[in-house]
């Protein structure tokens, strides 16, 4: 249950991360809200650019890690005996 638990969360955390990341990179795409001083930086504007594959893997790695972070302490929990937790000896 609580492998299933932090997978829905690791899963879902993923989606709402990706969707307000992408979004407001898109939202800088299209219609540069934050400008920047040519002066200093050279350019008008910050630059977005768009690497599909990065963003898989990006994921990916994510995923992997939130996985170990959540099958650890799962493998440690089913090796305790119910009977030896209780005990107050």
């Amino acid at each position: 249950m609580f492998f299933y638990r932090g997978l829905s969360l690791t899963l879902r955390g993923m989606v709402y991360g990706n969707l307000i990341g992408l979004g407001f990179c898109a939202i800088q795409y299209f219609f540069h809200p934050i400008p920047l001083d040519p002066e200093n930086y050279y350019m008008d504007r910050v630059p977005i650019f768009w690497d599909p594959t990065m963003v898989v893997v990006l994921n990916v790695a994510t995923f992997l890690t939130s996985l170990l972070a959540v099958l650890i302490p799962t493998y440690l929990i089913s090796r305790i005996r119910p009977v030896a937790a209780i005990k107050f000896d």
